[in-house]
């Protein structure tokens, strides 16, 4: 199992940030100091100025941590990646895909099957496409009016969105995918509905346990990390790979003809 997290550090409340050997120590405004060894990280996240701070950023991405920047509304900025890494063979399998009918229908096997599967997790019974999304319109309309939240749900369903995108975008640069391939903003497309439908859920369930403050787009992104989406992306996309890959490597090749 892959132990390695994503770091996410609001800036503006950082106090100090400095390396310490094969690790990061962190301090936020009013905190005791943290130590996180690189070899536990996936990626680091950060929000707010990085100004202050870019040269500790600049020296985990040359440890082959990738370093994300969001702006305030959750929005992907930019990356910071090493050089030295090489592409995944996720890159060269979408490609093919869109020209080869088995990997076509692998792709549309993968993408029925996650849909499936994350509204299996729901309560919804498997059906077609359209009425599972009616119903679970229907399910979290009902849950937000009975929180009284259904107004507050509609005003950050965009920054959801948002985020959805983002963090699919983060996840398939750190594996030097380009965002300006039409194969890669399909998977962005793909994974998008069905991460603001269960993300929708969550936020209504963490608003009944936390009291929102600060800025909107950090207390998403906080939750976000806390429902474990960013694992379930990773998830997603390793499944995928192999998908692809396996009927790639594994189709059956035709035999040349013999002149008797």
């Amino acid at each position: 199992m892959n132990s390695r997290r994503t770091l996410l550090i609001e800036l503006d409340r950082v106090a100090s940030l400095r390396r310490d050997g094969p690790a990061l120590r962190l301090a936020l405004r009013g905190r005791s100091e943290q130590w996180f060894p690189l070899r536990r990280l996936s990626r680091i996240l950060c929000s707010g100025d990085p100004a202050p701070h870019f040269a500790t950023l600049l020296w985990c991405s040359g440890q082959g941590i990738p370093v994300s920047f969001l702006a305030a509304s959750g929005r992907l900025v930019a990356q910071l990646l090493h050089p030295g890494g090489q592409p995944s063979p996720l890159h060269h399998w979408l490609e093919a895909k869109d020209c080869d009918p088995d990997l076509q229908q692998a792709w549309q096997d993968w993408h029925d099957n996650l849909q499936a599967h994350w509204y299996a997790e729901l309560g919804l019974p498997n059906s077609a496409p359209a009425l599972r999304q009616r119903r679970l319109s229907v399910l979290t309309g009902q849950l937000a009016s009975r929180l009284g939240l259904r107004k507050r749900l509609h005003e950050h369903r965009p920054a959801l969105h948002t985020l959805a995108r983002s963090a699919t975008e983060d996840a398939l640069l750190a594996r030097r995918l380009s965002l300006f391939s039409q194969p890669v903003h399909q998977v962005v497309d793909a994974l998008e509905q069905p991460l603001v439908n269960l993300a929708q859920l969550k936020l209504l369930e963490y608003w009944k346990e936390h009291d929102a403050t600060g800025s909107p787009a950090a207390n998403l992104v906080h939750a976000w990390r806390t429902w474990g989406m960013d694992l379930r992306i990773e998830r997603a996309l390793r499944l995928l790979e192999r998908q692809l890959e396996h009927i790639a490597l594994f189709q059956d090749c035709p035999l040349e003809a013999h002149q008797p």
